[in-house]
């Protein structure tokens, strides 16, 4: 312009909504026969002294440019005024009454010519994609004759079977044979030919391949004990992966996934690990999945001292759909046993009838501990808990209960339930709600109580001797 402008009168938003103007191509410099060229993504910026405005045409999304030997104008309406609000020379009320001004000769067209980036991507097992450094033809670029197939993989090509140019104008999905059966370190690769950018510049035969390299995934684990948390066990790929492909379910299932324990990296002495009720997540942008083991319901962990080995079935892929392999992959070492060690929480009554406990069948005890343990119904009995178990309070002589006619529960893993069988000799020494009875823990240690790590228990919450309650 010849003097400062208003630059709210002409920016981004008014060259896009091509009210206040228009930009045209045309193989002269006088009326009739122009193109109008697409602003709907055009950008325009004022120089600091108002007088300059370019606008940027937009190739990739509304495929405008200026074509060979062709003159530029551009019409300008009267909104579009100086400093001092006076209308720009040749604006009219609209477009059409305005007045449009020539570039004083035709514009030289870029010679660049477009490259093929070197990395072929891989999307699924019949197509890849070839990324062009800028945006292309839509004519040459869809001739699927234009991309030559060649590399170890052993596609039968020779080109491809279809060539599908994307919305940015430089992405172009190609449709090939199938890939599955590409081995690791096996390529693809393609040569483009004749792809011509929106100038009309012939792809660069310098760089004009693109290679796709076949790498089968891998995956290390790691495995931690946790206290009264579940165990974890922590496989992490060398690649994204593909998350439909080994889910929770799958986990749980045991077949896609195998979860077991060794003596070593070899097998020895291996037993299985149950992951029926264990969680399964993914992380890392689908390159780590952590395993969380269920104690409570399944009684799963990870024993102290054991290599914790991971089997897949074949059916495992990366995201680029090829699959993992299916050796099994071990630990770098032993894992080591948490040693929280558990504690006895509580302890509470149920009186069947009335009376208290130890005179009626159903009478129960209900002792409950800090996580899950490793006990199962065989582990105690009648003479045990007669050791272990010392009642004071309203008791007659403060010694144990005697009854020997018991069921033993610990199905629950954190809770054990005592019950009265056969109360045809009811104990002497009743226990009784509301009469603020204790009991006390003797040699907790020598009764087999311990965690699913092999902690004992040692001793109750806070110390004994830990009052009697009801439920």
């Amino acid at each position: 312009f010849s003097e400062p402008m208003t630059t709210s009168t002409l920016s981004t938003a008014i060259i896009q909504a091509a009210t206040a103007i228009a930009i045209k191509t045309d193989s002269d410099d006088s009326a009739g026969g122009e193109a109008a060229l697409t602003l709907t993504n055009a950008t325009g910026a004022w120089n600091a002294a108002k007088t300059v405005f370019t606008v940027t045409l937009n190739e990739a999304t509304d495929g405008a440019f200026i074509g060979s030997s062709q003159y530029v104008s551009v019409t300008l309406v009267d909104s579009v005024t100086d400093l001092a609000g006076n209308a720009v020379t040749g604006g009219g009320a609209n477009l059409g009454a305005s007045t449009p001004v020539y570039t004083t000769g035709t514009v030289t067209m870029e010679s660049t010519a477009p490259t093929v980036t070197a990395a072929l991507v891989k999307v699924n097992n019949t197509t890849v994609k070839v990324t062009f450094s800028e945006p292309v033809d839509q004519t040459t670029a869809e001739t699927a004759g234009n991309y030559a197939l060649s590399g170890t993989g052993g596609l039968a090509g020779p080109t491809a079977s279809a060539a599908t140019l994307g919305a940015n104008k430089t992405d172009v999905t190609l449709t090939v044979d199938d890939m599955s059966g590409l081995t690791d370190g096996q390529t693809v690769i393609v040569t483009v030919t004749n792809v011509t950018d929106l100038a009309g510049n012939t792809v660069n035969a310098s760089n004009d391949e693109a290679t796709y390299t076949c790498s089968v995934p891998t995956f290390a684990v790691t495995a931690n004990s946790v206290n009264n948390g579940g165990d974890t066990i922590v496989v992490t790929f060398s690649e994204a992966m593909d998350p439909a492909s080994l889910t929770q379910a799958d986990v749980r299932g045991g077949t896609v996934l195998g979860i077991d324990y060794s003596d070593d990296a070899g097998n020895t002495s291996e037993a299985g690990i149950t992951a029926t009720n264990a969680t399964a997540v993914w992380s890392g942008g689908n390159t780590i999945l952590t395993i969380t083991l269920d104690e409570a319901t399944d009684g799963a962990f990870i024993p102290a001292g054991k290599y914790i080995g991971i089997t897949l079935d074949g059916s495992v892929t990366s995201a680029l759909l090829v699959a993992a392999g299916t050796s099994e992959v071990y630990t770098s070492g032993v894992v080591t046993a948490e040693s929280t060690v558990p504690k006895i929480n509580a302890i509470a009554m149920h009186d069947a009838t009335s009376g208290g406990f130890g005179n009626d069948v159903g009478d129960a005890l209900r002792i409950t501990f800090s996580e899950p343990m490793a006990d199962t119904d065989a582990s105690l009995d009648a003479s045990d808990l007669e050791a272990l178990l010392t009642f004071a309070g309203g008791i007659t002589d403060g010694t144990n209960f005697d009854c020997t006619a018991l069921t033993i529960d610990f199905t629950s893993k954190t809770t054990l339930v005592i019950t009265i069988t056969d109360a045809s000799t009811p104990s002497t020494n009743l226990i009784t709600a509301g009469s603020g009875e204790t009991a006390d823990f003797g040699s907790i240690t020598a009764h087999e109580l311990e965690d699913l790590a092999g902690n004992d228990c040692d001793d109750v919450q806070g110390g004994s001797p830990l009052t009697i309650g009801t439920y």
